[in-house]
């Protein structure tokens, strides 16, 4: 089967700015089973995307493909997302994480607000509004039917915001790699 059957309509980028403070070398020319970062990036972007670039980095990683030089240094992965999204010519954008993530325990202190003992989460990640997994069950079709874009469109939906008590002024709330919560107190 013609592997661009599969392609999306879609840019990818594998984001590669950063100083590398703490790995003392560029993160993206590190090698895993034998074969570096930006390359591994790019080979899983050119399975699924029409166009793959780099986002940030050095002029070094130009071997390895088209880099998009980062127009504000110092401001993290979001300078590399803006100047890539700058040139794409695509409605769909992909971007491979610096890093996977891990799951974050916040514990919000609330003072000055004695009257505060309810609030509402409203989230965004792989569990809530994502329609990643639904996607992915279905096989990652490049032309959804009618029938799969429903799904998609239901899958992607967000939840009820959940609602909760806050103990001893204090709100504990858990997120997970690449989540987002908005959290309402009333």
């Amino acid at each position: 089967m013609d592997s661009a059957v599969n392609l999306v309509h879609a840019a990818g980028f594998v984001l590669a700015g950063g100083r590398s403070s703490r790995m003392g070398q560029e993160k993206a020319l590190l090698t895993l089973g034998g074969e570096r970062l930006v390359e591994r990036g790019i080979r899983k972007l050119n399975e699924i995307c029409v166009e793959v670039a780099i986002a940030g980095g050095s002029e070094e990683l130009a071997r390895f493909g088209r880099v998009i030089r980062d127009k504000s240094p110092g401001c993290g992965p979001l300078g590399g997302i803006v100047s890539a999204l700058e040139q794409s010519s695509f409605a769909w954008n992909l971007f491979l994480p610096e890093e996977a993530g891990e799951e974050k325990r916040v514990t919000i202190q609330i003072s000055g607000s004695a009257g505060i003992r309810r609030a509402t989460i409203q989230r965004l990640d792989a569990s809530h509004g994502s329609l990643l997994h639904a996607y992915a069950e279905m096989g990652k079709p490049a032309y959804p039917t009618p029938a799969q874009i429903q799904v998609l469109l239901n899958a992607a939906k967000l939840p009820a915001p959940e609602s909760v008590s806050i103990h001893q002024n204090q709100l504990t709330i858990v997120l997970p790699p690449q989540g987002l919560a908005l959290i309402e107190f009333r």
